[in-house]
């Protein structure tokens, strides 16, 4: 699987682009993306983009007004090489880890986490749902942390 980070107008982030992508590569082993594309998995990007970009994004795709923290599209045609884009809200990150005590790092991973969750068919439109989703994040981050030091992936 190839993986490829972009950063959309993030002049401040940076960020180990070897280690978050050995971290996703292992995610996608976790969730189970292997099962979903026989085979090498394909590309998947990953864009770190600012609050003004994931508005745009989750208004014009999604039709929901305002800010989110993570936007997936999954490219289901078997004839194109790419899993799906994850789009990531820097912004939402640093409010959110200030807000719950987490680092920032950590809580980058974990939208990428979600968006992938995304990927691998898993939703959040109902209850029942989003608390399967969120017991697969927080199982797939605690994996994570145990392989990995996440805190330390991005820096401001």
């Amino acid at each position: 699987m190839q993986v490829t980070i972009f950063r959309k107008k993030q002049k401040t982030l940076s960020l180990d682009k070897n280690n978050i992508t050995k971290i996703l590569k292992s995610a996608c082993i976790q969730i189970g993306l292997e099962k979903k594309y026989p085979g090498e998995i394909p590309q998947l990007n990953v864009c770190i983009v600012d609050r003004k970009k994931i508005i745009e994004l989750n208004e014009e795709f999604l039709r929901h007004a305002g800010e989110t923290d993570v936007i997936a599209f999954a490219y289901e045609d078997e004839d194109l090489d790419i899993a799906g884009e994850i789009y990531v809200c820097e912004d939402v990150a640093k409010d959110s880890a200030e807000k719950y005590n987490n680092s920032f790092s950590e809580e980058l991973i974990l939208y990428m986490i979600h968006g992938m969750l995304h990927l691998a068919g898993y939703d959040d439109t109902n209850d029942k749902d989003r608390r399967k989703m969120k017991k697969a994040e927080q199982e797939n981050m605690d994996i994570l942390k145990q392989k990995f030091k996440l805190e330390k992936i991005f820096s401001q």
